[in-house]
């Protein structure tokens, strides 16, 4: 979990095994998020919104588009996570990685 600008992991100490449906191989273990790291997370946003609020629109546009280069740019990356950890099949999971092979 990304939260306060750091990768934590759950305040419970709790994960998720993601195996593969496929395979039935582990693919992550990942943090199993509870109240106390929603709590953590509302804070955290809590916290930064006044800087963000307070930004000019177009640097608040220019990270934006900076957001989504970044995914544009590991949509494969992001793609390969979802066909392991769902079985979904890679068509769907570009669209649902929010870009097509095309953009």
């Amino acid at each position: 979990m990304y939260i306060g600008g750091k990768w934590v992991n759950a305040v419970s100490g709790k994960t998720y095994t993601a195996v593969n449906p496929a395979t039935e191989e582990v693919v992550a273990e990942i943090p199993l998020g509870g109240q106390a790291d929603v709590d953590l997370a509302v804070a955290a946003a809590r916290k930064a919104f006044p800087v963000w609020a307070g930004m000019p629109p177009a640097e608040r546009c220019r990270l934006l588009e900076k957001m989504a280069q970044l995914q544009r740019e590991f949509v494969d990356e992001l793609t390969k996570w979802e066909i392991l950890d769902h079985g979904t099949p890679i068509r769907v999971a570009k669209m649902q990685s929010g870009f097509s092979s095309t953009t």
